[in-house]
Order: C-alpha cells, then sequence, then structure tokens
C-alpha cells in the first residue's frame, strides 16, 4: 500500500517533517495496551494493527508495504525538528522512511484518541471486536445483512404498533414490528405535500441501532392536485453501524460517502431513534 493514499487519514497530519530528538526519557513498552487492531471512526476502512513492538498502518483492499510499518515506542519528552520540545504522553513511530509522533489523548479499552504533532489533529480509533483477529469492513457489512434477513423472515416479528407521529405538512405515522415484548424495527413516514420522507431504524438483540436508511421521495404533482401522484425523484441514504458507530454509508447509487460525516450522522440517528421509542405505548 502506498504511504500517500493514507495520508488523508493518518499519514498527512505528520508530514511536516519531525525527527527523533535527543531526549526520548520515559520509553518504554510502546504498544502497552494497544496490541491489536484499531479502526478510524471517521473512516472504517483505514487504521493502525499494532504487534509485536511494531505498527502498520492499513487500508482494506490495499496491501501494506514496509513504509506501512513502524516502530513503536512511547515517550514522555521529544524534540522535534524545528527544536520545539513537546512533553506529555508520547507515541512515537519510527522506520527508515519516517518518525511520526502523537499525543495519547485518551487510551481505553475500546477506544484510543491520537493527537499528531506538531499540527494538533485529532484522530480517533475504535478498537476491533476480538482483539488481535482482524475483522474486514465486509465481514461487518455481511453480519449487518444477515441480522436484516433475520427480521425479515416470516415469523420474527409477531405485532406492529401503529403510532400517529407529527412534525411534517400531512401529518406522519410510526410502525414499530415487535419480536414478543421488544420493538426490533421501526419505520416512520413522513408525509409533505409533494413527496415523503420515509426512515427506517433497525435495532439489535441489545438494543443497539445496526442499520438505518432514508428514503426522500418527490411527487410530479401535489397530492391535492386531480389524478394519482407519481414518484418521480427518489433519494436514499443507507447506513451500516457497528457497535453503535456508522462503519458504511451508502447515497442513493451506492458509492459510498465520505467517512468524515459518519460520527455526527450517527449521533443524529441515535437521536432520532430515542425520539421515537419514546412515542411507543
Amino acid at each position: 500500500m502506498r504511504r500517500g493514499v493514507l495520508g488523508i487519514v493518518v499519514a498527512a497530519a505528520f508530514a511536516a517533517g519531525v525527527v527523533p530528538g535527543p531526549a526520548m526519557a520515559g520509553a518504554a513498552d510502546g504498544e502497552a495496551g494497544l496490541a491489536g487492531r484499531w479502526v478510524a471512526v471517521d473512516d472504517p476502512e483505514t487504521g493502525l494493527e499494532f504487534r509485536e513492538g511494531t505498527v502498520t498502518m492499513f487500508m482494506e483492499g490495499m496491501e501494506p508495504t514496509e513504509e506501512d510499518v513502524y516502530r513503536v515506542r512511547r515517550a514522555d519528552r521529544f524534540e522535534l525538528d524545528d527544536g520545539t520540545v513537546v512533553e506529555g504522553n508520547l507515541l512515537v513511530l519510527s522506520n527508515e522512511f519516517d518518525t511520526l509522533v502523537y499525543t495519547i489523548l485518551e487510551q481505553a479499552p475500546e477506544k484510543l484518541v491520537l493527537s499528531a504533532l506538531p499540527r494538533g489533529n485529532t484522530l480517533v480509533y475504535r478498537r476491533v471486536a476480538g482483539g488481535e483477529a482482524a475483522r474486514s469492513l465486509d465481514g461487518i457489512l455481511e453480519g449487518i445483512r444477515e441480522r436484516l434477513a433475520a427480521i425479515d423472515a416470516p415469523g420474527r416479528t409477531d405485532r406492529v404498533v401503529t403510532v400517529d407521529l407529527e412534525g411534517s405538512a400531512e401529518g406522519g405515522e410510526l410502525e414499530a414490528f415487535y419480536d414478543g415484548n421488544r420493538p426490533v424495527r421501526l419505520v416512520a413516514t413522513y408525509y409533505g405535500e409533494t413527496g415523503r420522507i420515509v426512515k427506517e431504524y433497525d435495532i439489535g438483540d441489545d438494543g443497539t441501532l445496526f442499520f438505518a436508511s432514508t428514503r426522500e421521495e418527490r411527487y410530479d404533482r401535489p397530492i391535492t392536485a386531480p389524478g394519482e401522484p407519481t414518484v418521480v425523484e427518489r433519494v436514499e441514504n443507507r447506513y451500516f453501524l457497528d457497535g453503535g458507530e456508522i462503519v458504511s454509508w451508502l447515497d442513493t447509487e451506492g458509492n459510498r460517502v465520505p467517512g468524515n460525516q459518519y460520527a455526527s450522522m450517527a449521533h443524529e440517528l441515535h437521536e432520532e431513534l430515542a425520539a421515537l421509542l419514546a412515542k411507543l405505548p
């Protein structure tokens, strides 16, 4: 994999040129607590894999090269090439091509937040389930599709609860599909004079949202005009979530939406779902 490709997510943040300084006091086991695979929250197809004192920067579908593999060290003090001395909980990555320096802002079992020096770009990662075992994005998406198929299977839902919704020109309707006492799918439809919006939310056994979609349809005439309205435009977005976070977002054409919008959209989806669940009897 060419390092330049990863630059949009990780490496470019460090391109300002950092070289090892004379002071590396406090350097210890660089990957302590980090062993395993981490994916970027804003672009889950990229990430870091820590293993045996090294870290590999990866992008799904591309083979890493020697430029993507770094030795890992921790430090509490480091001198940048401009003479600036930085202190703190530092992570230093180095190979024969480059040296990259991060400040560790947060390190938890499932979350890693780094700040790239000297620019200060913040990078957020989540640990891939299974620790050292890599779980590809394709595998995650396949699992989500299997869960959707299970909800669609005959007999999975045993009752439907319908609730009237407000907030649109012509009103709306919420359908909640239950498996026993638990809603597994919500479908909210908002009607307008010249179209409608349909939103779907699919909920796992643990109560976590794992898929959502929105479909906006525009009619060829107002619903009050003579004749039956025909849909002339349809815009659809599909959101695939893992651990409550969006891992893939596909637009109407099936193209992947850039990852820098994932976090805010996931927050919006969770808020919408919570508001709809609160309306159920």
